[in-house]
């Protein structure tokens, strides 16, 4: 499968200034979401997962600029949510992009937390817990109505706890604020095992165990698809890439 358009001239420079390509995945979960579709990508460490949950939302603000909050990112560790900024931030201002990245966490500043409430950055890193408390404002439901994509990072976290559960009430009430939102979720775990009660009601309801290096790419418009499994050689590692 193709991406179905070419990545913005910033974008496709910038991979091309350090001599790469982006990977097959990384383009398919920007097509998910071009194509209105959620999307899970289940990938092992150093595939480049949190590029390919944040490609598609690159793309998008370099092809049509727009103020207010377009993603966010949710996190199962504050200090991750840091990181994951931090790492965003230099490929942002390298590729000439005019995105603003923050996060709001229990350790945010009260008057940062206040003005993010009025203006909001286009990508908000934060944790279910505060996604929560934000969902609580009166105010959130101007600030969030126009959320176009949720990613959801290191979901096998959440996949059987209770913050799991608080994530899902969470997203539910953000989906009706934002209908068009789509959620993108990503995990390292091979052994991810996802059911109707669990936080991700686009998903299927069992990814079977995969071995080291594989990674499983999952797309659907409804809840509950039915699946077909693609199996795929790429670059580094034999694959799995599963599409609805």
């Amino acid at each position: 499968m193709h991406s179905a358009s070419p990545l913005p001239d910033g974008l496709q420079g910038w991979f091309a200034v350090r001599g790469w390509s982006p990977r097959r995945y990384q383009l398919e979960m920007r097509d998910a979401y071009m194509a209105g579709e959620h999307a899970l990508l289940v990938a092992p460490t150093g595939a480049g997962k949190t590029l390919a949950g944040f490609l598609a939302s690159l793309a998008d603000l370099a092809e049509h600029p727009r103020e207010g909050l377009h993603t966010i990112y949710i996190s199962p560790l504050k200090a991750l949510a840091v990181d994951v900024r931090r790492n965003l931030l230099q490929p942002i201002a390298e590729m000439g992009l005019d995105i603003r990245v923050e996060t709001r966490t229990g350790d945010t500043p009260s008057d940062r937390k206040a003005r993010q409430r009025v203006k909001p950055p286009h990508i908000l890193l934060t944790t279910p817990e505060s996604l929560s408390l934000l969902l609580s404002y009166p105010e959130s439901v101007d600030m969030l109505a126009g959320v176009q994509r949720i990613v959801i990072d290191e979901v096998h976290a959440f996949a059987t706890g209770k913050r799991g559960d608080l994530l899902n009430l969470a997203m539910a009430r953000l989906q009706a604020i934002a209908p068009q939102m789509r959620r993108a979720a990503l995990s390292g775990w091979c052994r991810v095992m996802l059911g109707p009660h669990l936080i991700l009601p686009f998903c299927c309801q069992k990814i079977a165990s995969l071995g080291p290096g594989i990674v499983a790419l999952m797309r659907c418009r409804r809840s509950w698809p039915k699946l077909k499994c693609i199996r795929r050689q790429l670059s580094f590692a034999t694959r799995a890439a599963c599409v609805s």
